[in-house]
């Protein structure tokens, strides 16, 4: 279904976008010709109208019998589209769900040191439909539900494997939560010039938000 949609959108947009569909979501007996013209139609309105933020976006269509995720990003080496099966489940509420455990198990054992700093990371594998957003949502999530936060002065989402580096972004800073975190962009910004070597279109400009590109890039080295 979506490779041929795929390599349409590649031809059409200069960015590299991920489409991600539920696996076994097209119902018996539907034409898949007829769909995946209806499909591709749909996905590249979308698409024209999505921010260069490479944060996915959960769309759904009352002609299309699936929910239908896209991500949109600057490229960086030529365009590319990406298609993807999800398994149907409730993963982001998993996510939450485990979570909010960490938070709970750790925050008990950071409690014992009151006088110190007290650090909470959340690590995580980029594939299919999990990137530093998503994580930062589901950690969003769990904290309403979670007390024990409080307890703990920054948490940030640790993303392992991307070229080989390890991008920390900030999702609590003292009483701030994400997405009330300008740093989540700025860490961001920072950290994908430091692996793709440019800069990227929706990253904050130098000095904006008080911080120099020089200071922003030490502190996303700490």
């Amino acid at each position: 279904m979506l490779p041929p949609i795929a390599k349409l959108i590649q031809s059409e947009f200069p960015d590299w976008i991920h489409i991600a569909i539920p696996a076994r979501s097209i119902p018996t007996g539907r034409d898949w010709k007829d769909l995946r013209l209806l499909l591709y139609r749909r996905v590249r309105a979308a698409i024209a109208e999505m921010p260069l933020d490479d944060r996915f976006i959960d769309f759904s269509w009352d002609d299309i019998p699936f929910p239908v995720s896209i991500s949109r990003a600057a490229a960086v080496s030529g365009p590319a589209c990406y298609p993807a099966r999800i398994v149907p489940t409730g993963r982001r509420d998993e996510m939450k769900d485990d979570i909010r455990r960490a938070i709970s198990q750790k925050a008990k054992t950071l409690m014992r040191y009151p006088d110190r700093p007290r650090a909470l990371l959340l690590d995580y594998f980029d594939i299919a439909l999990l990137n530093e957003g998503v994580v930062a949502d589901a950690f969003r999530g769990a904290a309403e539900h979670s007390p024990e936060v409080q307890a703990i002065d920054e948490v940030f989402v640790v993303e392992n494997g991307n070229l080989g580096a390890n991008w920390a972004l900030p999702v609590k800073l003292g009483s701030r939560f994400y997405p009330n975190l300008e740093e989540f962009q700025i860490y961001r910004a920072v950290q994908y010039e430091m692996t793709y070597g440019s800069r990227p279109s929706w990253g904050l400009a130098s000095g904006e938000s008080g911080t120099s590109g020089k200071e922003s890039r030490q502190v996303a080295r700490k």
